[in-house]
């Protein structure tokens, strides 16, 4: 299948369209691989070359097509109880911990920003479930977020084949999957289902849908590595306002806050480095919240 000719001034067009409405940043590198996506919504659309393919997205108007892109192009790649050493950091310490803290009120609220089709979040849910058994009086929700309508249904679907769980322990996948003996697939019990909550959300244009100092923990691996350094100021001022003083912030192994936000301290949890944000952080810094999260949830 071969990928559309872009002229030099198109594929700025199509980067700079990707920057102002998710803060994708793509550079010639990807050059390839933009063509290859652009190809593939060509031909779903019909527009016979990449001038009125730009005209179709320029238009005015919610036409969905703009969306329709930005699933071609933030293709998810993930696994379940992907990155080990962060799972025993939130097996051994970070959720216990946050646990702990909430005995009293026996509420907590997480956070998978960039949730993919659905894989961290579960796997969040399943660390909860196995350190907490039985949460009947305990107001527990963890909130998944992405802006690829795409892989939201996947991850609302909760039907999974062999290849995600390359990272997963078979005692795991027994516990917290059964087998659809009609497709093959392996679908996620229903009492981690029920912890979890799926949401279209963008991270660099929408407020996040918290108030300020909600928030016992983030989750927000290999999503700011699609963004400039601007954009992922912009967008960890706005994640520290959402945590509560003493929250973590998770971020992926090869991303990190140096010279970025010095408003976390990095805390070392095994052979895992984690963030967390300090009584003595910023007080400035909003989550700048709208739809907060209702509490009788």
């Amino acid at each position: 299948m071969s990928a559309p000719q872009m002229s030099n001034e198109q594929f700025v067009a199509i980067t700079q369209l990707l920057r102002e409405t998710a803060g994708l940043a793509f550079d010639s590198t990807r050059r390839e691989s933009i063509a290859y996506s652009l190809g593939v919504r060509m031909r779903a659309t019909g527009c016979v070359d990449v001038a009125s393919y730009l005209a179709l997205l320029m238009s005015a108007g919610d036409n969905g097509e703009r969306q329709a892109l930005l699933d071609e192009v933030t293709i998810p790649e993930t696994h379940f109880f992907r990155n080990p050493p962060q799972i025993r950091a939130l097996r051994a310490h970070v959720l216990p911990e946050l646990l702990k803290q909430a005995s009293a009120t026996k509420r907590l609220r997480i956070w998978s920003a960039g949730c993919s089709t659905g894989e961290e979040p579960y796997t969040i849910a399943m660390l909860v479930r196995e350190l907490l058994p039985d949460h009947s009086d305990w107001d527990i929700r963890v909130v998944a977020t992405d802006i690829s309508m795409r892989a939201l249904s996947a991850a609302n679907e909760a039907r999974y084949g062999d290849r995600a769980f390359v990272m997963t322990e078979p005692v795991d996948q027994r516990r917290f999957f059964y087998l659809d003996a009609d497709t093959g697939h392996y679908v996620v019990r229903d009492e981690i289902r029920e912890l979890v909550e799926f949401r279209h959300h963008n991270l660099v244009t929408e407020a996040p849908p918290f108030v300020p100092g909600e928030l016992d923990l983030i989750v927000c691996r290999n999503v700011t590595i699609y963004f400039d350094r601007a954009t992922t100021k912009h967008l960890m001022n706005r994640l520290h306002g959402c945590l509560r003083d003493g929250g973590y912030l998770f971020l992926g192994h090869a991303e990190t806050l140096w010279q970025v936000s010095d408003a976390f301290a990095l805390v070392p949890l095994g052979d895992a480095f984690v963030y967390r944000r300090g009584a003595s952080a910023n007080a400035s810094l909003t989550c700048h919240s709208v739809s907060a999260w209702p509490r009788n949830r």
